[in-house]
């Protein structure tokens, strides 16, 4: 059984195991957008499909309201992440609807409405599959919640980023934390189409 709904602030996406039966539950107001959604969904289907996540599930030791999206520091909820970006977005397929080694913002939205998954994820994606060098940075409320880099910048110590007055003037990163309202529903518009 699968449901999408809102739910107050419990979870983003839930397995549950009762009565014999999985039921998978997607928060609609955490899941906000349909890629998110989708992506929370092939999370959900991770703890179903991968052997250890299911057993736990069925035998009540992995209980768990999942958080999506790169966010948990639990290993299993990294996995169930990391699955539904493969499934979502499998690499050949990344690397046909992609041929550019100067990938930015703008093929990472497409990504993510070609293949109706998270904005997150496909950029997560596009550093993991495509050539080039990259960090990615997720700021929250204008607060630092993670980064991941990658090829030569992997290299970087991450530290020198985790704060708002470090980064490099007039960058994409400084100009989205300082930029007004119609910016950021410009952005917001572009990052929330319909899949």
């Amino acid at each position: 059984k699968y449901v999408e709904r809102h739910f107050p602030d419990a979870f983003d996406g839930l397995l549950r195991y009762k009565n014999g039966a999985f039921q998978v539950f997607v928060n609609t107001s955490h899941a906000r957008t349909p890629g998110r959604q989708r992506f929370t969904g092939g999370h959900e289907l991770a703890h179903y499909v991968l052997p250890h996540h299911n057993r736990g599930i069925k035998e009540g030791t992995l209980l768990h309201p999942s958080e999506t999206g790169f966010r948990s520091d639990k290993q299993f909820e990294y996995e169930a992440d990391v699955f539904s970006a493969h499934y979502l977005m499998p690499t050949t397929e990344l690397l046909r609807a992609v041929r550019t080694k100067n990938w930015g913002a703008d093929e990472v939205l497409a990504v993510a409405e070609k293949f109706g998954s998270s904005v997150t994820s496909a950029a997560l994606r596009c550093q993991k599959v495509l050539p080039g060098d990259s960090t990615l940075i997720l700021w929250k409320n204008g607060e630092y919640s993670w980064s991941w880099s990658g090829g030569k910048w992997a290299e970087t110590p991450s530290a020198s980023i985790r704060s708002a007055d470090r980064l490099v003037p007039g960058s994409a990163t400084v100009q989205a934390l300082t930029a007004g309202a119609e910016f950021r529903e410009c952005f917001r518009s572009a990052s929330t189409r319909s899949f």
